[in-house]
């Protein structure tokens, strides 16, 4: 190579590769992020089973919460009003949080029908008690050999309680997706706000039944 060659060459302004397609960070487009949290808290678009049940299995559901305390409190002291103590927290929970579910859901303008979110509600309620009652051998076996049925029970009410609120969360979610008109499905703001409502009717019950909850740890 000549001299006057690498002298052209040393100078020649070294070309700049051609700039990336790099998408805007998100917290620059806020659809996106809207959309992306939208994704990431919602549950899968899983057909719900809206069948009927039976006046049985409503029985069988609505024993299991009474069945559960009874024979965990077999070897337990305290005054009368402990059975209805361990009976009141999944009960009122229920009972004092469903309408704060409906009006959210009537205010924040969502497709549902209240008969709905009451129905799908209650069917989880009723599943719950079904568990409660297939627990019922477990516990009073518990409470027969180790005289700790209290404990038992607490531990049984607590996990049926967050499964349900859990369960029953899903449901109310996947239920106000199946509402939408199939030709305008729900935007990535009205699912977020469906699971936000879900979300926090969900913790309201909780703290209710934690609050009696603790109520009746303290009357054992």
């Amino acid at each position: 190579m000549s001299v006057s060659t690498a002298t052209t060459a040393a100078h020649r302004p070294a070309t700049k590769p051609a700039p990336l397609d790099v998408p805007p960070p998100v917290e620059h487009d806020p659809e996106l992020l809207v959309r992306s949290l939208a994704d990431w808290t919602d549950v899968a678009p899983v057909e719900a089973d809206d069948t009927p049940l039976p006046p049985r299995t409503i029985a069988l559901g609505l024993a299991g919460y009474l069945a559960l305390p009874v024979v965990g409190l077999l070897d337990a002291g305290g005054g009368p009003g402990i059975l209805p103590s361990a009976i009141a927290p999944p009960v009122a929970a229920l009972l004092l949080s469903v309408p704060s579910l409906v009006v959210g859901h009537q205010y924040l303008g969502l497709s549902a029908s209240p008969r709905d979110l009451l129905s799908d509600v209650g069917r989880v309620f009723v599943q719950t008690g079904r568990l409660a009652l297939g627990l019922v051998p477990a516990v009073g076996l518990y409470a027969a050999t180790t005289g700790l049925g209290s404990a038992a029970l607490i531990v049984s009410l607590l996990v049926i309680g967050v499964l349900g609120l859990e369960l029953a969360r899903r449901r109310l979610i996947r239920r106000e997706r199946a509402a939408a008109v199939p030709s305008t499905p729900p935007t990535p703001a009205q699912r977020l706000r469906m699971v936000g409502l879900a979300t926090a009717w969900a913790t309201l019950a909780l703290l209710i039944a934690a609050r009696l909850g603790h109520t009746f740890v303290y009357s054992l």
